[in-house]
């Protein structure tokens, strides 16, 4: 029990802040999970549009859906709605993640502390053996 301390006073209450994440950020994650699916969507829709009128690439026949099931939607562009939006969604989540990685790299608290010191990089003696 130290003189300072007591029994997990400030040092307890001290690491329990320090490790959950600041409100905004997880206010920031919950706006990735919202938008990721809606944007992956309306990208899709919006590519499959385009491909229609442009012709930018031809949908194989394997990906065309037949109606095989009964609670499904009976759109043959159905498994390329899907597909595509998955994709997207995984392009957008990156986009999105490495944005909020440099805000956080811009606006993080300092690596060390006002008592930290950097590491020492010692390699020690060389021996010969």
């Amino acid at each position: 029990m130290g003189k300072y301390y007591g029994s997990g006073g400030r040092q307890a209450e001290q690491e329990r802040k320090s490790s959950e994440p600041h409100p905004v950020w997880r206010g920031i994650g919950f706006l990735i999970i919202l938008l990721t699916p809606v944007l992956g969507y309306s990208a899709a829709m919006l590519l499959i549009s385009e491909n229609t009128k442009q012709g930018w690439f031809k949908i194989p026949a394997d990906l065309i859906y037949r109606g095989g099931i009964d609670f499904l939607p009976n759109d043959p562009l159905l498994y390329v709605k899907a597909i595509l939006t998955l994709v997207l969604m995984f392009i957008i989540y990156f986009l999105l993640q490495l944005i909020a990685m440099i805000l956080y790299r811009l606006v993080a608290p300092p690596r060390y502390g006002l008592y930290d010191v950097p590491s020492v990089s010692y390699k020690g003696k060389k021996r010969s053996r």
